[in-house]
């Protein structure tokens, strides 16, 4: 897989970021379909959803700087510096 799908001046396009937001984006629509199918409140599964991505990328985020605490212990506000790379899946 390319690691970047294209790169317009500043604007760089990864592919694997592009692939988990179609990924999420494709989860609502079938949890959507699938609440009202089963008579669910359609409004509150979408906002579960969305909860449900926060945490999974605290957590990929958590589990990232767990594994690699030797280089963050030195410097804790890199562990907020997420642009900069670095979630466990």
């Amino acid at each position: 897989m390319l690691p970047v799908l294209f790169q317009i001046g500043p604007i760089t396009l990864h592919t694997y970021g592009l692939m988990a937001a179609l990924g999420f984006l494709f989860s609502v629509r079938v949890i959507s379909y699938l609440s009202i199918q089963a008579k669910l409140p359609h409004n509150k599964m979408v906002d579960f959803a969305f909860y449900l991505l926060l945490a999974g990328f605290v957590g990929a985020r958590a589990l990232f700087v767990y594994t690699r605490w030797s280089s963050y212990q030195n410097d804790l506000l890199a562990v907020f510096k997420v642009w900069e790379g670095g979630l466990v899946f």
